[in-house]
């Protein structure tokens, strides 16, 4: 399988993310080089919680996310930990927590990973 391939367009760069694959950014935090690794996430709870393993390296240490997700019939997106539930990322156990405190399963969500390596 080929790597994500890297666009540039003026100044600035654009990625082709391939959900579940690693892309190396032009961006670093104190010297470290920021990865970004898009993780499906699957349909929201209902009322409930759920997480997800987004499968990074044990010396990953995520700095940022962007967690989106998309209304399975109406097409209509919505940013998650604003407006359909709470998402939590832990270093302890690399495990993603989603929280909803309403019927949320008609949402399909993704979440943007952008993280450094040790």
């Amino acid at each position: 399988m080929s790597e994500p391939k890297i666009l540039q367009l003026g100044k600035e760069m654009k990625y082709d993310i391939q959900t579940g694959k690693e892309i190396t950014t032009n961006e670093y935090i104190n010297g470290k080089q920021i990865y970004l690794k898009r993780v499906d996430l699957g349909n929201l709870p209902n009322n409930s919680s759920k997480t997800v393993n987004p499968e990074l390296s044990n010396n990953s240490q995520i700095q940022y996310f962007r967690c989106y997700a998309k209304h399975d019939t109406q097409g209509s997106v919505a940013d998650v930990p604003s407006t359909l539930g709470q998402v939590l990322y832990t270093g302890l156990n690399k495990m993603i927590s989603i929280n909803t405190t309403t019927d949320r399963s008609e949402w399909h969500a993704y979440i943007d990973l952008y993280y450094t390596k040790s």
